[in-house]
């Protein structure tokens, strides 16, 4: 019998259950009636009734992975569209922290672009940090074309919100003797105090892994 644990395999390729969380409540008729799934989508076509109980069977059916086995969970951040109900993913991922007991629950990503202090998503993944008990992967993303028209926002500045927002929201722990300043377009400040792990990882979004005087 092969006692070999999954850590011990080498060349194990890990694997995730990700959810974007969908609305499924769409009439038949929808891709004649309207012309996107996206940013124009009505508020209209939500329903309170239909969707009581809809975040806590997505939520079950992630915390299902865990008891699977899955190495982890997916969450990500969308807005304005039919096939993900997440504009908050760390409101969920809290509620995974008591449900999970041994996967990664991975947030992928925070759309530093629309936060307007950023060290306040530093705050909240050092509070997931610690109620994970070190089991969160920490995402930053600078959302696509849709995301800055559904927040007012200029696409064009995305990118240059993102860098300035994810180099120093506090993320940068390690320094005490960063001090609270205004940058370009966000009120930068003190890191935030330790998590229970050293660091949570963080992951940024490969699409954004390029130098900074060309992005």
């Amino acid at each position: 019998m092969d006692t070999a644990t999954p850590a011990t395999i080498p060349n194990r390729a890990n694997i995730f259950s990700w959810h974007f969380m969908p609305w499924p409540y769409l009439d038949e008729s929808f891709e004649e009636n309207y012309e996107s799934g996206w940013v124009t989508v009505p508020n209209s076509l939500f329903d309170t009734d239909k969707a009581r109980g809809l975040y806590q069977e997505y939520l079950d059916e992630l915390s299902y992975a865990d008891e699977l086995e899955f190495d982890g969970v997916v969450l990500n951040e969308h807005h304005q569209n039919i096939y993900g109900l997440m504009p908050s993913p760390n409101l969920l991922a809290a509620a995974l922290t008591q449900t999970t007991k041994n996967g990664k629950i991975v947030v992928l990503g925070n759309l530093i672009p629309l936060q307007f202090r950023p060290l306040r998503v530093a705050e909240e993944y050092a509070m997931l940090d610690c109620m994970s008990d070190g089991r969160v992967v920490a995402g930053f993303a600078p959302g696509g074309g849709h995301e800055p028209y559904s927040y007012s926002y200029s696409m064009p500045l995305a990118r240059e919100r993102f860098w300035e927002g994810s180099d120093r929201p506090g993320l940068d722990r390690a320094r005490p003797d960063h001090l609270r300043r205004q940058a370009l377009h966000h009120a930068l400040c003190e890191p935030v105090a330790a998590a229970a792990s050293e660091t949570p990882p963080a992951d940024l979004d490969s699409r954004v892994k390029q130098p900074r005087d060309h992005v």
